[in-house]
């Protein structure tokens, strides 16, 4: 049970750390990439901005530790079972897709600002955090954890919705986590509503990542080098088309991650397509393999007025109140093991930091996978 403790503790302590540094660290990114390194640029809703980046000019390789870096296009090995073609056709599409494509050889790259100079230079200076005892935020989570201390990889079908956010600084977020040493090197993937990032409130693709507890590496996306992208199709944070429906038309996307067996590098794919890896390089105990996962949503709650959030999670909607269309879901849980083969966990850890706000249920396991719902409210006559 201490164990358990610690772990709980080491994820709140990274979770507020990462919420609170983000700001610093989009701002943060440092390019030497030119405009000469954009090879398209095309224009989407809400004056969204996508440039697409000459695949070896990409802001990854303004890292020093990829300086020397040589671009791996795609995995040499999958795990048993998450190949790209066990994941099915790419349907989700983005909204930029609307109004043109990157062409191949290229990485579409989401501008993070609406002052944007690609040739401009970004201060990496950061402050230093607030104390975590500060009372007026914390993380709210409704997660399951499989047991287990040796993971090379970890996949998911998520429903997609677009929870409403009560204060701007806030977020509400559905991922997969893959880490290790208490949350020392953290890989995340899955979608955000995030509006102080994003500038809006719509559900966008999301990565992050960290090699020291977001002490001084990591961030969202490529808002710092590090992840190298090699697909023309995918944008990292940019918003799906398509968001579930109460009582209605239900929409999922399939988010896996898994280590390489001969490189250590860690790969992204999404749906089947294979949008990238972070370099073994940017890690130590991750470059050989993760002791932890962790599955389900995470809602940042700033205690506005002194009471907790009506930020929901999810859908919005208690497991309780209802399964498919009612309350979100993850579907077909694995994870990828010691063997390099992805299977269903054969015993999880249900953690929630308050069910009067946000509650979990696990669903019957079948062949798939495991499958949970998830999600609430927030404030109410219950959730103070």
């Amino acid at each position: 049970m201490s164990n358990y403790i610690c772990f709980a503790r080491s994820l709140i302590f990274t979770i507020i750390s990462f919420g609170i540094l983000m700001h610093e660290f989009v701002e943060g990114n440092t390019t030497s990439n030119t405009a000469t390194s954009i090879i398209k640029t095309i224009k989407g809703d809400n004056g969204e901005i996508i440039d697409c980046y000459d695949i070896y000019n990409q802001p990854a390789f303004n890292n020093p530790l990829l300086r020397n870096h040589k671009i791996q296009m795609e995995p040499s090995s999958y795990p048993k079972g998450v190949q790209p073609k066990d994941q099915g056709i790419f349907k989700l599409t983005q909204s930029w897709h609307k109004y043109g494509l990157c062409p191949e050889g290229t990485v579409p790259v989401r501008r993070s600002r609406k002052n944007y100079n690609p040739r401009a230079s970004i201060s990496s200076s950061r402050q230093p955090f607030p104390s975590l005892m500060d009372a007026t935020t914390t993380v709210e989570y409704a997660i399951i954890t499989p047991d287990g201390d040796t993971f090379q990889g970890a996949q998911a079908s998520i429903n997609i919705w677009k929870p409403l956010i009560e204060q701007p600084e806030e977020y509400s977020t559905s991922q997969i986590w893959i880490s290790t040493g208490h949350m020392q090197e953290v890989i995340i993937t899955g979608w955000e509503v995030n509006k102080k990032l994003y500038d809006d409130n719509e559900p966008r693709f999301t990565l992050h990542w960290t090699a020291d507890k977001f002490n001084t590496t990591g961030c969202y996306n490529i808002y710092c080098p590090g992840f190298v992208q090699t697909t023309s199709k995918i944008s990292l944070g940019s918003n799906f088309d398509h968001i579930s429906l109460i009582n209605g038309t239900q929409y999922s996307s399939t988010f896996v991650m898994f280590q390489e067996k001969s490189t250590g590098n860690w790969w992204l794919q999404l749906e089947g397509i294979v949008v990238g890896y972070w370099p073994h390089l940017l890690f130590k105990q991750l470059s050989v393999k993760a002791t932890r996962t962790d599955f389900g949503g995470f809602v940042l709650n700033t205690k506005p007025n002194g009471r907790h959030t009506s930020t929901q999670m999810g859908s919005g909607h208690f497991p309780s109140e209802g399964a498919f269309g009612i309350s979100s879901f993850f579907d077909r849980v694995k994870v990828v093991d010691g063997n390099y083969e992805s299977k269903i966990p054969k015993y999880v850890t249900k953690s929630i930091t308050n069910p009067n706000c946000y509650d979990l249920i696990l669903d019957k396991d079948d062949s798939s996978g495991i499958k949970f719902n998830y999600g609430g409210p927030g404030f109410s006559s219950t959730c103070q």
